[in-house]
């Protein structure tokens, strides 16, 4: 075997497979070499014929010329042995070179075997490489499960530097005799059923580590020659532990943050059951409130000092700020609470029907309000009137004081992932609904507080309001599958933009 022979099959034990073909190749080669001188002795034995059978001739032509005493006797014997010489010489010289045509195409076709032989010699080299150097345990066994073929890696698995080291042993010099019956037996089941073994996983000792155990995927098929018989079976296991170790960490924590968003939207649920409760039954106090402190006003203002008085005005405006908060506190409940089912909306009707509930305000600061052409969206109609009257609202509300407002609302169709669905997520329609104004704008920088339930840019000394309008707006885009967000700058003005689905989910997201 040449060098890199040698140098492929160092870490590989193999059933000496490459010894047998090596060695039935040579012994074609000495078959063919003993072979030659009894091809040589039979080729002029057939020649020698051929040159009897001339001189048989030449005699019986002899013959008639001495019946014909056209010679003598001397002449005769001289003519008949000049034939047998000449016949001889030819037979001899016909019998060389059909040897030696002979013996050329014997050696082309030797020649021909010890070049297949090296270049099966050179693939099972090749072979060898690539089994001793793959990172699974790649492992063959004879019938009676000993092993005859082993990787490097099935080797040191088992605490061995060589895999030569493994030639004639069984699982049972390895693992525990439960482990290796249970072995032995698939592996004989597999022999006589003819159902390959594929991917079975299990946990086996880690050897040389008591206690320690590892999981593998082990797949096996049965070995067979080229005749069809089974010599055996072929086995490949491959380390999944740290995969399966990860897959259940990974399975622990989908369970647990399952579990974890459960509880959350439970709280959630209660939560809002408990505001709108909440809210509902604090209406009646604060009602109480004020109508006892607008009967006190009537009835004692002339006996009331002008301090009390002050502090009767101070408890009704209180009173009635928080009848406001409560208020919004119940509206921003009742946007999945009280949520009713999905329908058509026509938002351009709805707008304009806003538009007019809001003429008073717009007459008071002198502005306009500008409406675009706007879709018809499945949406809940309440929710999209109360989306609309927030929106506008504000941005009637913070206007530049030498400035009549003007409010802009427009809808466009644009196409990407659904908000909150990631960058990857497949392309969908949506429409873009924007409510602009020319107002007193603010810094992004405070983008996602101002979206936040009772969060103010302003003091109630300068723009009135309980700062829960945005934080309604943003619940009720989310509900309908959408989202929120606004583009402005300091004295420049804002652009409120709503996204929601042209198609609808089956379900509104009760977030």
């Amino acid at each position: 075997m040449n060098s890199g022979s040698n140098m492929g099959t160092q870490g590989l034990q193999l059933p000496n497979k490459a010894l047998l073909l090596e060695g039935f190749l040579d012994g074609q080669t000495e078959a063919i070499r003993r072979s030659r001188p009894a091809i040589a002795c039979v080729f002029p034995a057939k020649f020698l014929v051929v040159s009897l059978v001339v001189t048989a001739v030449t005699l019986f032509c002899m013959w008639l010329m001495h019946f014909e005493r056209a010679a003598g006797t001397a002449r005769f014997w001289v003519v008949a042995a000049s034939g047998l010489g000449i016949t001889s010489l030819v037979s001899w010289i016909v019998s060389a070179r059909a040897l030696l045509l002979y013996q050329r195409a014997e050696g082309e076709r030797t020649g021909a075997l010890l070049r297949e032989r090296d270049s099966l010699l050179q693939e099972h080299d090749l072979l060898c490489t690539i089994v001793d150097h793959l990172p699974d345990q790649i492992y063959a066994k004879d019938r009676l499960g000993r092993f005859i073929l082993n990787n490097t890696v099935h080797a040191k698995s088992l605490g061995l530097e060589s895999s030569r080291d493994m030639a004639g042993k069984t699982d049972f010099d390895f693992f525990p005799e439960h482990l290796a019956t249970q072995f032995f037996a698939d592996e004989q089941a597999l022999i006589a059923s003819n159902l390959p073994i594929l991917n079975q996983e299990q946990l086996i000792p880690q050897y040389g580590k008591p206690g320690v155990n590892y999981w593998v995927s082990a797949s096996k098929v049965l070995w067979r020659n080229s005749r069809g018989e089974i010599l055996g079976t072929v086995g490949i296991t491959r380390d999944i532990h740290a995969s399966r170790m990860a897959a259940e960490a990974l399975r622990r924590s989908e369970e647990k943050l399952r579990e974890s968003t459960l509880q959350l939207e439970r709280s959630n649920r209660e939560l809002q059951d408990f505001a709108y409760v909440a809210s509902h039954d604090l209406q009646e106090p604060l009602r109480k409130i004020v109508v006892f402190g607008e009967r006190l006003k009537e009835k004692c203002s002339g006996a009331l000092s002008s301090e009390a008085g002050d502090y009767l005005e101070r408890m009704e405006r209180a009173a009635r700020r928080m009848q406001t908060l409560i208020n919004d506190l119940l509206s921003f409940s009742r946007v999945t609470i009280k949520a009713q089912a999905l329908t058509a909306v026509d938002v351009a009707k709805t707008a304009r029907e806003v538009v007019g509930d809001l003429e008073a305000r717009i007459e008071t600061v002198h502005g306009r309000v500008e409406l675009g052409p706007l879709p018809v969206l499945q949406a809940e109609p309440l929710q999209m009137r109360q989306l609309l009257q927030n929106l506008i609202g504000n941005a009637l509300k913070f206007h530049r004081p030498e400035e009549p407002p003007v409010v802009k609302v427009e809808a466009k169709m644009v196409s990407g992932p659904r908000p909150g669905k990631g960058r990857n997520a497949p392309a969908e329609e949506r429409w873009e609904l924007a409510v602009s104004d020319n107002g007193i704008g603010f810094d992004e920088k405070y983008l996602d507080r101002i979206f936040n339930v009772f969060q103010r840019l302003h003091t109630r000394n300068e723009y009135e309001g309980s700062g829960m309008g945005l934080a309604i707006a943003r619940k009720i885009a989310v509900f309908h599958g959408g989202d929120i967000t606004a583009r402005s700058r300091p004295g420049h003005g804002s652009t409120f933009i709503v996204t929601l689905p042209v198609t609808h989910p089956q379900e509104a997201n009760h977030e």
